[in-house]
């Protein structure tokens, strides 16, 4: 299949004196499927003289917004393996933040030690809670 951007590269670097093998060479090491490269060649027909070529675009990626999710749920299937629970993204977040609050403040010097002054203050929260509904 003949692709634009290839197209447009092979046209712009052969005009400028490179030869087509290694406008070829080039957009293999960039990563482009060799049979477009052959296609495209094909439908336009090109040899030129040897002069290095230089380093041809890159093939499309994922957008950043893609990027991001996927990472996102990486990270979240991670801290549920590592605490064999389900955890919500947004709590996960939410807890990172008052520990790294914490850590900030200097009221603990490590996340170890913020994760348990939190534990225990839920822990206290929970036994007022009970004194309050039982007495």
């Amino acid at each position: 299949m003949v692709i634009a951007e290839v197209r447009a590269y092979i046209e712009h670097t052969s005009a400028t004196g490179y030869s087509a093998d290694e406008i070829r060479e080039a957009l293999l090491v960039a990563g482009w499927n060799p049979q477009d490269i052959a296609d495209t060649f094909a439908a336009l027909g090109t040899s030129t003289p040897t002069v290095p070529a230089p380093p041809p675009p890159p093939p499309a990626v994922a957008n950043k917004n893609e990027i991001a999710r996927i990472q996102a749920e990486l990270a979240h299937e991670q801290k549920r393996k590592k605490f064999g629970v389900a955890v919500s993204p947004a709590a996960g977040k939410r807890a990172r933040s008052m520990t790294q609050w914490l850590i900030d403040k200097s009221i603990v010097q490590n996340e170890q030690q913020a994760n348990a002054l939190l534990i225990g203050i839920m822990i206290m929260c929970l036994g007022l809670s009970a004194w309050f509904i039982f007495k």
